[in-house]
């Protein structure tokens, strides 16, 4: 049996929306995220509709020694082509015309209930840049952590690991967003970002003797992930949460100088670093004697608001990074 409600708006969601005296609550959001990764990205047009052609140099000219009347050999650089996919998420909201009429005010109610649709979809795109993954869910794109899984791979060095083993892991992700390097891409001749069609009061038919006056609104987006320069990614991996919370894991400070030298020289300026809850509150704790002393943590004032800087680099909540990764190698 379907269960009432499960997939549209109710008059009971609405009386539980509303105040006594009939006009909508202000909703406690307790389950939006701080979703960095989201926030930061750069965005560029992809070629296709459906990917990406990212193109990397693969190797150099050859250069060699020449005596007088001696030749030189031809030669040249190569590259190589990645076609890095879009995918595409969407929702639907259906309200029935007389839930919507009940208390009145139709047009609050939906935009209240588009503010979850927002950032549900926010949250899912953060989810697919950190931990997507194609292999196992086709249609995703692979995420961050899919990417950067092994200390053996051409971008291996990379891969940091923090000296634990198990399935309560966490990462810390090092990025330098910008065309050329780590960005996302949306798809060619579409508008970029979240797309709302509002499809207004339609006749719905549930069956062919059975119609409704709904409501209808229809959420897509379309989006992928492009990594042109490996080098501009790091992973901290297998951090330890209990070990760290005890106070005997990982030295973040050490894994963060290790970080910072993987990336491309140069002070980039699209550069962040993202961390969860507990390890950014452990990256505090340890580094409450050098605050103190001054030393290498410091706060600066970005956009009118506060944020912890490593050597000039921001660092960001991300909540999509879990504290239950298993262990890499």
């Amino acid at each position: 049996m379907a269960t009432i409600g499960g997939n549209n708006l109710t008059i009971g969601d609405i009386v539980r929306r509303s105040k006594p005296d009939g006009t909508l609550a202000i909703i406690g959001e307790v389950l939006s995220q701080n979703n960095g990764m989201a926030d930061d990205v750069r965005w560029v047009e992809a070629d296709l509709p459906q990917g990406h052609m990212s193109t990397v140099r693969t190797s150099l000219p050859t250069f060699s020694t020449i005596n007088p009347n001696g030749t030189a050999t031809p030669t040249k650089s190569t590259t190589a082509q990645v076609m890095e996919p879009v995918e595409y998420i969407t929702a639907m909201s259906d309200v029935h015309d007389l839930v919507l009429r009940y208390g009145g005010d139709i047009s609050s109610k939906r935009a209240s209930e588009a503010v979850a649709f927002a950032e549900g979809g926010k949250q899912t795109i953060a989810d697919r840049l950190v931990n997507g993954n194609g292999a196992t869910t086709p249609g995703q794109i692979n995420g961050i952590l899919t990417r950067y899984d092994s200390t053996s791979d051409t971008h291996g060095r990379n891969v940091i690991l923090g000296g634990g083993s198990g399935s309560d892991m966490m990462s810390i992700i090092m990025c330098e967003w910008g065309p050329g390097k780590v960005y996302g891409i949306y798809p060619k001749g579409s508008k970029g970002g979240l797309e709302i069609n509002d499809w207004g009061k339609r006749i719905s038919e549930p069956s062919s003797t059975t119609r409704q006056v709904m409501y209808t609104e229809e959420w897509l987006w379309g989006f992928g992930l492009a990594v042109d320069d490996w080098r501009s990614v790091v992973r901290i991996a297998n951090i330890d949460k209990s070990l760290l919370v005890a106070g005997t894991g990982a030295d973040l400070f050490d894994k963060l100088i290790q970080g910072a030298h993987c990336l491309p020289q140069g002070a980039g300026n699209g550069r962040a670093i993202y961390m969860n809850r507990t390890t950014r509150m452990m990256l505090d704790i340890q580094a409450r004697n050098d605050v103190q002393a001054g030393a290498g943590l410091k706060f600066e004032n970005v956009g009118g608001m506060m944020v912890e800087t490593f050597r000039g680099i921001p660092i960001n909540l991300e909540d999509k990074l879990t504290e239950s990764e298993s262990a890499i190698s």
